[in-house]
């Protein structure tokens, strides 16, 4: 090759590496080359300030150190808008370069077509402890997608102009759109400046009425719970906990439709509002009042309120409004009780021509303390149903909130008396003390006029209840008990005998640690005609073997069962302490069964079992499954 030709291929080359390096520099059509630049990289919790300018004129924000809500202070005291105050935040923790525009290469003009002029810029500074933090120049929406031009005037290693994502997700709105906001579109649209889970008490006045509604609850310390909704004004009642908590939740998720630019008051407007509402927040000590007006028309589908925290007129919809109770009867529970079973240890019922029943959760298990100061195992399922039942009894009629005559209703001398306490107990420390602060006491009374009547102890209400609410909560110990009788492993199992009216009974035994079976008939072994499925169906009914119900007379079961149709005995080994390396001892189970009423149609049976005084009843199914052969054939 000629040198000439060389020459000539070599600078061809350069030309073209030249061209394709200025080429790509000034192409703004492509996401693709991303610098890892950060022009700001503020710590967001540095800024306690913010000064922001726009086509609108020039605004301030200001961190409360309080609680660090964002306010606006120039040209007018409000809140900010949170959602704006993060966004600007975020902008100051990462501002992230699509491209990079050297300002070598930038004529005034470019900057002026790029929105970054003085005229047409937008600006904002980041501010803390008394100083400038950052500061960026925004300019016009970018060429590349969701981006924007920016400047970072005033750092000497950033004077180039960068395109800056704008919108970096779907969740983010553009951020040149929210700073070009009127400085009135700026403010918090929320109605209150706090959660309805912080929410501890409010207040509804209504101008020309004679005292007001208050309502108030107590955050419980350490924990994410409150104590229950109750009014204290004009009298004290149990609230109805749903309907408060959505009250309180339909407030704090308000937004208005809009708020007033700040001036002088609306004109047209009433000279009282319809209603006033203060609104008190957990640690915050100002609380939140609030006016609502009276609509213009009876179809105005908006109202005109004031907020005087913010010094802010607002319009909000008019449903709003009507939400509101006008009478505390409005925010009174409905229902009788509103125990939380998850909380409750203790029941105890006190009947006045009756026994006594103590119960006593310890763990997830329910116990009943006998008479003799030994435990015998209550039922998880009444225990539930029970309280389940009190919470959703209605109330027929609010009687009195002045108990000053108990007699009047019975309540000098309840016929019962329930206590639902919250203590402690422990297995091994004992019961957990009943004390005022940990207990409420329901108490049931009968009339003169033969009218059951309820009251919770120390409370000046009485309720008028229902006739079909007598029994709500069982009088008989008998009731309270578990429903399970036995609870055995199968395994443990070494010796079956089942007999049925006047038939030689069949009598399984198995060695220790073996599932297998001898049977025996009239002293026959009939091991070959062991019906095997139905010996396990049959144990696996009467290893977990759950009564239906007990019965509190011992005269219907003894008669019965005179002549049972069906016996059992099964003998199970056990060890009396699970930890010890003792043998396990043999333990003989007895049950007898026998029809209730006639024999053939008996929808139930009566059964006994030993260790246990009380007869109970049993459904034909689960008599049946234990009174199923064990044999294919009978023995000879």
């Amino acid at each position: 090759m000629r040198p000439r030709t060389t020459i000539f291929l070599f600078l061809l080359v350069a030309a073209l590496g030249t061209f394709v390096y200025f080429w790509e520099r000034h192409q703004q059509n492509t996401l693709e080359r991303r610098e890892d630049i950060n022009l700001t990289a503020l710590d967001p919790a540095q800024v306690d300030g913010m000064v922001l300018k726009n086509a609108s004129g020039t605004v301030k924000f200001k961190k409360r150190p309080s609680d660090g809500v964002w306010l606006i202070t120039e040209p007018f005291d409000d809140r900010l808008d949170p959602a704006l105050a993060q966004r600007l935040l975020d902008l100051a923790k990462s501002a992230q370069v699509v491209e990079t525009l050297s300002r070598r290469d930038l004529k005034d003009s470019d900057r002026t077509a790029f929105g970054l002029d003085d005229q047409n810029a937008y600006t904002i500074a980041w501010r803390g402890d008394g100083k400038t933090l950052g500061r960026l120049k925004i300019g016009k929406t970018g060429a590349i997608g969701d981006t924007v031009y920016v400047e970072a005037p005033g750092k000497n290693d950033r004077s180039d102009v960068y395109l800056v994502l704008a919108k970096p997700d779907a969740k983010t709105t553009h951020f040149r759109d929210e700073m070009s906001r009127p400085m009135a579109e700026m403010r918090d649209q929320l109605l209150l400046p706090f959660k309805s889970q912080s929410v501890v008490g409010f207040a509804i006045r209504h101008p020309g009425a004679a005292g007001e509604i208050a309502v108030q609850r107590q955050l419980i310390a350490g924990r994410e719970e409150a104590t229950p909704w109750s009014i204290s004004k004009p009298l004290k009642a149990r609230g109805d906990q749903h309907q408060i908590d959505d009250l309180v939740g339909l407030f704090a998720s308000a937004r208005v439709t809009s708020l007033l630019p700040p001036g002088p008051d609306p004109s047209g407007l009433p000279p009282a509002p319809a209603v006033e509402l203060e609104f008190q927040s957990q640690g915050d000590g100002k609380p939140c009042a609030i006016r609502l007006y009276p609509p213009a028309t009876p179809e105005a589908a908006s109202v005109t309120g004031y907020l005087t925290d913010r010094k802010a007129w607002f319009t909000i919809e008019a449903g709003f409004l009507q939400a509101i109770p006008e009478s505390p009867n409005d925010l009174r529970a409905n229902t009788l009780a509103d125990l939380d079973i998850k909380k409750i240890t203790t029941i105890l019922i006190d009947n006045a021509e009756g026994e006594s029943i103590n119960l006593y959760r310890i763990g997830q298990r329910w116990g009943m303390l006998k008479p003799d100061k030994t435990f015998i195992k209550a039922s998880n399922d009444r225990v539930a149903k029970t309280i389940k039942a009190l919470n959703e009894a209605e109330i027929g009629k609010y009687i009195t909130d002045s108990l000053t005559t108990p007699a009047d209703y019975g309540l000098d001398h309840p016929f019962q008396t329930i206590t639902f306490a919250t203590p402690e107990h422990d297995p091994k420390l004992g019961l957990g003390a009943v004390t005022p602060e940990n207990s409420l006491v329901l108490q049931f009374g009968k009339g003169p006029d033969e009218k059951l009547y309820a009251n919770f102890k120390g409370e000046p209400s009485v309720f008028l209840m229902f006739p079909d609410h007598y029994g709500l909560v069982p009088a008989q110990s008998l009731k309270w008990r578990d429903l399970q009788i036995l609870d055995f492993a199968r395994p443990s199992v070494r010796r079956l005998q089942q007999t049925q009216g006047a038939e030689p009974p069949v009598i399984l035994t198995s060695p220790p640690r073996s599932f297998d079976w001898k049977a025996t008939r009239a002293e026959a072994d009939v091991t070959p005609l062991l019906a095997r499925e139905a010996v396990e169906r049959m144990l696996g009914r009467l290893s977990n073997l759950n009564v239906n119900d007990w019965i509190s007379g011992l005269t219907e079961g003894h008669q019965a069962l005179q002549h049972p149709t069906l016996e059992l005995e099964v003998d199970v080994e056990y060890y009396p302490d699970p930890a010890s390396t003792d043998k396990p001892q043999l333990k003989t189970i007895q049950l007898s069964f026998a029809p209730s009423g006639d024999g053939k149609q008996a929808l139930f049976y009566i059964g006994h079992c030993t260790d246990i005084s009380e007869y109970f009843y049993i459904s034909r199914e689960v008599y049946s499954q234990l009174a199923a052969p064990l044999l294919k054939a009978k023995a000879p």
